[in-house]
């Protein structure tokens, strides 16, 4: 999450470790050293993501529109990359979800979602001791740790569910798992830490895609229509307050930008901003446990409805053949990319990037080009910002019908039949 202050005693840089990081090794020795507190790092080949090198995808399935025609098979592939800042001190604070959300009566709804941690602003006991933030645990916690919970196994068995009932469940969930920890208080905000978080629920057997979006993460959408922003950045009217000082302090003093960013008056306007905008009426919504998230309407929601892209012959439009994407992204990634003449993020350069002009995806090992690229601007000239390079996470979803390699190795099925098969999902991932 862009402004959040990131060093702020919760054991960021990483003392005392093999470098470069093996997160395999590191994370199972987090486990070892205290089972009860990082639980969720147990067994992590049981969880699909990060550990396994193929990931596997139930989503082919018959199409029927609202006016009994029969609709071609639909072909769902994902990416995922993701980058630490510095994988050789730090462990990665954004992490993904690629899941199942059926049990067997249900065959075909999936969860995904990008999670950007960040950390509380007072030091969190209990996870200084072992050297890593609030950020990590929490953001972990989410993508490692509902997968494995008894409420995901609940959510699985209802037939009806959307993104933003997914939210508000992990977020209940979320408190009950932080509230114990030594060092957090909910009565104090400023010890409590928490996730920018978009996710997408595909529900193919109900043709509906629904979104739940919660601070500076970023949904896309990219079809016939073009590509735009789907999801709003509440966080944006802080980060500017804050850059608003940078400005000053720059001016001020005769400094660069990242020498401004250091100045102390930054770290206050960041403590004063924090206190005064996560999940307040006014503010940011954060998913961190607190009931305010939903109470003060701070989750977003937005609605893809895949029987409406068809027409009422049931005939196909122009993009191949007919399909939409979706990029999920966190602001690591999505800063990156120059602005529109508005001063808005430009949808278009971000889903270049992640599926590829003319390809089916980007080249392997763009999201390495992204970093270092912050990395080359050392005096933060080109890309305004307060920390050298943040976490680094893109998600994107090829969902599209009658594709060519669908017919070829599936052959010719009658639209009543089961249609069912697994896609990879190709991904890159650093903690």
């Amino acid at each position: 999450m862009a402004a959040e202050n990131k060093q702020s005693g919760n054991g960021q840089i990483l003392e005392n470790v093999q470098k470069p990081l093996n997160p395999d090794i590191l994370l199972g020795q987090l486990y070892n050293r205290d089972p009860k507190l990082f639980w969720f790092l147990n067994k992590p080949e049981k969880i699909q993501i990060g550990w396994c090198r193929e990931i596997s995808w139930d989503c082919l399935r018959e199409h029927k529109t609202e006016y009994s025609l029969p609709g071609p098979p639909l072909d769902m592939d994902v990416v995922v990359q993701t980058i630490s800042s510095n994988s050789e001190t730090r462990l990665n604070e954004d992490s993904y979800l690629a899941i199942n959300l059926s049990d067997r009566n249900y065959r075909h709804r999936s969860l995904l979602a990008v999670i950007d941690g960040a950390s509380s602003q007072l030091p969190i006991k209990a996870l200084a001791e072992h050297g890593v933030s609030g950020a990590f645990y929490i953001s972990h916690l989410i993508s490692h740790g509902f997968p494995q919970s008894e409420l995901y196994e609940n959510l699985c068995k209802k037939e009806d569910l959307s993104a933003k009932e997914v939210v508000v469940a992990i977020n209940g969930w979320v408190r009950e798992q932080m509230e114990n920890i030594e060092g957090v208080d909910y009565g104090d905000a400023a010890t409590v830490p928490g996730a920018a978080a978009t996710f997408v629920v595909t529900d193919f057997d109900k043709n509906i895609i629904s979104i739940a979006h919660v601070a500076d993460t970023v949904a896309i959408l990219n079809d016939v229509n073009g590509a735009r922003v789907l999801t709003d950045n509440k966080n944006k009217v802080f980060d500017d307050e804050t850059m608003k000082l940078v400005d000053k302090i720059m001016v001020e003093e005769g400094v660069s930008r990242n020498v401004a960013a250091k100045d102390p008056r930054v770290s206050e306007q960041l403590r004063v901003s924090f206190r005064k905008k996560i999940n307040t009426q006014n503010g940011c919504g954060i998913l961190n446990g607190m009931p305010e998230l939903a109470d003060n309407n701070l989750i977003q929601e937005e609605t893809i409805d895949l029987e409406k892209m068809l027409n009422k012959e049931g005939e196909t439009t122009a993009f191949e053949d007919w399909g939409l994407r979706l990029v999920l992204a966190s602001d690591g990634f999505h800063t990156f990319f120059p602005k529109n003449n508005d001063g808005n993020i430009n949808a278009s350069l971000i889903c270049d990037f992640v599926f590829g002009p003319g390809t089916e995806y980007g080249k392997e090992g763009d999201i390495n080009e992204v970093r270092e690229k912050f990395l080359n601007d050392p005096l933060f000239e080109k890309m305004p910002r307060l920390k050298i390079v943040d976490d680094i996470t893109f998600m994107g979803l090829d969902i599209v019908f009658n594709r060519d390699e669908v017919t070829r190795e599936h052959g010719t099925y009658p639209y009543g039949g089961n249609l069912r098969t697994a896609f990879p999902v190709s991904y890159n991932h650093n903690h």
